[in-house]
């Protein structure tokens, strides 16, 4: 799901790569706190003992 959204600004990341054009600001901060919620929701779920907590553990939605 956080990979979806990330594939949404990735043509940024290839543009930087193949032309030297860089991200902009923006961008780069939304790519990055969008990996930081990731590696907190990780860190959550991988932090549930039970199967019934992975279960009942709420995943955000992302708008499409």
């Amino acid at each position: 799901m956080y990979n979806r959204e990330l594939a949404k600004t990735d043509w940024y990341v290839s543009r930087k790569s193949e032309k030297g054009t860089a991200i902009p600001s923006a961008i780069q901060t939304e790519r990055d706190d969008l990996r930081t919620a990731c590696n907190t929701k990780e860190s959550e779920i991988n932090a549930k003992t039970t199967k019934a907590g992975v279960l009942n553990y709420d995943l955000p939605s992302f708008s499409i």
